[in-house]
């Protein structure tokens, strides 16, 4: 059985919300940055790129999206990015709750025989 892409979405509203806590604490979150050599924060830019996607595609909230993209913007200056990274990730808590309160109203998977995605009635 697959899954229909809502699915994926919610799954995507959590994980950003884990890394924007992670990136919110001052000390912890700094020192992530540098030793991945700013590689974390390219992956959950390109996490916060496919989750905006798939909100506009199934009419879901963005703004948890873009405020996590400007925070990436403003990562490099200290004493503002702590600050919205913790903004983002209450964002973002508010938005994954609300994503899994709508999945949990539908069940969202796809067929086997013909691969298109249909939403049932729970």
């Amino acid at each position: 059985m697959k899954y229909h892409p809502f699915v994926y979405f919610s799954a995507l509203k959590w994980c950003s919300f884990g890394f924007e806590l992670f990136f919110g604490m001052p000390t912890f979150g700094r020192f992530l940055v540098l030793i991945s050599a700013n590689i974390l924060p390219l992956i959950l830019g390109i996490v916060y790129l496919i989750t905006l996607y798939l909100a506009r595609n199934h009419g879901q909230f963005t703004i948890g999206s873009i405020a996590g993209l400007i925070t990436l913007f403003i990562e490099y200056i200290s004493p503002l990015a702590w600050i919205m990274h913790l903004i983002t990730a209450v964002i973002l808590l508010v938005e994954s709750i609300q994503a899994t309160i709508t999945l949990n109203k539908k069940e969202y998977i796809v067929r086997d025989e013909d691969e298109d995605a249909f939403l049932l009635e729970a």
